[in-house]
């Protein structure tokens, strides 16, 4: 369940050209859209089309966040690091500043940051076991795990 949503201002255009009725089911399939309960069949195809609309602009708006893997490797270890963020090339970026070259090897994607971070949370338990702290201390190091996790988590 989405917990909550943005609509443009744009967005006017596309509902002032409904009816009343057309508007009212539109606004009523999106709350249930956030509730996920959304029947696409109860909407006609005015209607369907501005919610259509309304999705494309919040993908636009509402980029994925992810779960990540990534591969570090230095003169002196190799470890792996799963983590949440929005923008993972970024964050690659700053991991290369401490030295180390990283590799991407995997990645999940999810509309919200509630559920990346439980996804995280349930992956650094599956892993406790096999934890990893590495020579160098970044913003993360107690997220890092042995190599054993590549095989296990690869996507």
């Amino acid at each position: 369940m989405r917990k909550s949503f943005s609509i443009s201002k744009d967005f006017l255009k596309v509902v002032e050209p409904l009816s009343n009725t057309q508007a009212g089911v539109l606004i009523l399939n999106i709350l249930k859209w956030v509730n996920d309960d959304l029947d696409l069949d109860e909407m006609d195809h005015e209607t369907n089309i501005a919610f259509r609309i309304f999705m494309e602009d919040f993908k636009l708006n509402n980029p994925p966040i992810y779960v990540y893997g990534i591969i570090f490797t230095s003169e002196t270890e190799t470890f792996t690091k799963i983590g949440v963020a929005k923008n993972i090339n970024k964050r690659i970026q700053s991991f290369k500043s401490f030295g180390y070259q990283c590799e991407l090897f995997y990645k999940d994607g999810f509309e919200t940051r509630e559920d990346a971070l439980n996804e995280e949370f349930s992956l650094h338990k599956r892993f406790e076991d096999v934890n990893y702290i590495p020579n160098v201390k970044f913003g993360g190091f107690t997220e890092c795990f042995d190599l054993s996790v590549i095989n296990k988590l690869s996507r």
